[in-house]
C-alpha cells in the first residue's frame, strides 16, 4: 500500500505502550482527535463487526524497518546497560533483531462509536478513546503519525475492497 510516508513496527509497538485501562483512557490533544476521527470515517465503508453496526475492525500489517526505524544508534548507546564497554554497531542491530525477530507484523485494527465516544484499539489495546467534550492539552507526536497512517491504509482498504485477512495471516499465526 502506498502511503504520503512510512511507519514501522517500532512506531506501532510505541503507540500500543501507550494504551492505557478502558477506565483511564488516552484523549488526546486537539490534532489526534482530528486524526482518529478521520480513522472512523474511513470505517464507516467497510462491513460492521457487530450486530449493532457500531463497531468495525480490520488487519493490517507493518514491516519491522530498519535499526535506525527503532532508535538511532546513538540513542542505543544511551540506554546501554553495560558502562565497561561501548556498544558496537553489531550490538545495536542485533538488539533491534531481539526486539523485533519478524520481517512482518500483522494488527488488527478495531474502531468503535458510541454516545458521541470513539475508541480505537491496535490488537483489542484502547490506543485513544476521545470525545469533543474531553481533550488532554497536548497531544503525543507519533500517535497523529499512527493514526494518520491508519487512516491512509483503511482509505486505500476500501478502495481496494480488501478487508480480510489474507491468506499469508494463516501462516502468520502458527
Amino acid at each position: 500500500m502506498s502511503h504520503s510516508f512510512n511507519l514501522f513496527e517500532p512506531d506501532f509497538s510505541y503507540v500500543m505502550d501507550l494504551g492505557r485501562s478502558w477506565h483511564d483512557p488516552v484523549k488526546g490533544g486537539e490534532e489526534s482527535i482530528r486524526q482518529a476521527w478521520a480513522v472512523f470515517h474511513a470505517f464507516e465503508q467497510l462491513m460492521p463487526a457487530s450486530a449493532d453496526n457500531s463497531y468495525r475492525e480490520v488487519w493490517f500489517k507493518v514491516s519491522r524497518g530498519e535499526p535506525k526505524d527503532w532508535m538511532s544508534f546513538e540513542d542505543f548507546k544511551d540506554y546501554d546497560y553495560d558502562e565497561e564497554e561501548d556498544p558496537s554497531e553489531k550490538d545495536w542491530e542485533d538488539a533491534w533483531q531481539n526486539w523485533f525477530p519478524e520481517e512482518e507484523y500483522w494488527h488488527l485494527l478495531g474502531c468503535r462509536e458510541d454516545d458521541g465516544w470513539l475508541s480505537i484499539a491496535i490488537d483489542n489495546r484502547l490506543i485513544i478513546q476521545v470525545s469533543q467534550e474531553e481533550k488532554d492539552p497536548y497531544d503525543n507526536e507519533k500517535l497523529v503519525k499512527v493514526l494518520n497512517w491508519l487512516s491512509e491504509e483503511v482509505d486505500e482498504m476500501k478502495m481496494t475492497k480488501w478487508q480480510r485477512a489474507p491468506i499469508e495471516i494463516d501462516e502468520y499465526m502458527k
